[in-house]
């Protein structure tokens, strides 16, 4: 099959794996608000039509099994996924047309655009943000257990026990406390 890209996109009420060989083809993984790799600039709207099995797997040739049927479209503007939508079912050359087109016109609207970038950036800076937070939060128990491990008995009278330094002091496996210090969000 060769190299490809994935687009997560969702498709009904779950979320499926799209490959694509539109784009720069590096095993790349991309969803709403990334920058695509190889995507041509300005505004350009894409389609595929999809077959997908009750399991969400891609069909590729005629089966017995039900399948749900997918036109999905595309809104890249300057390389960055804007927009994905699936309608449910294959539709026609003038509806994908008519849809395209509507698409195009919903997002040369230059306020939506920047409205929507600045939406992702956003979120990218809150991404940004906790992924800082607990690569600072891994640093200290790091730190807290070379400490116990030198023989220092983690107190200080100018700080707070912070409850990874008491669980390390309890004994608790280094590895549990930074996975509690990560919690769910950097999973």
């Amino acid at each position: 099959m060769g190299m490809f890209d994935s687009l997560l996109v969702p498709l009904g009420d779950r979320e499926i794996e799209v490959q694509s060989k539109r784009f720069d083809c590096v095993l790349s993984t991309y969803r709403v608000g990334d920058l695509v790799s190889g995507a041509a600039p300005g505004l350009r709207v894409y389609f595929d039509q999809l077959r997908i099995d009750e399991d969400g797997r891609f069909v590729y040739r005629e089966t017995e099994s039900p399948t749900e049927d997918w036109t999905l479209f595309l809104v890249l503007a300057n390389g960055i996924l804007v927009e994905t939508e699936a309608v449910a079912g294959t539709l026609s050359e003038e509806l994908i047309l008519q849809r395209i087109r509507t698409l195009n016109e919903i997002w040369q609207d230059s306020a939506r655009l920047i409205e929507r970038l600045s939406t992702f950036i956003a979120e990218k800076q809150k991404r940004i943000d906790r992924m800082t937070s607990g690569i600072n939060a891994v640093r200290d128990v790091i730190d807290d257990t070379r400490r116990l491990r030198q023989g220092d008995d983690l107190s200080d009278p100018f700080s707070l026990i912070h409850e990874s330094s008491r669980r390390l002091k309890q004994g608790d496996d280094p590895i549990d406390v930074i996975e509690s210090v990560l919690g769910e969000d950097h999973r």
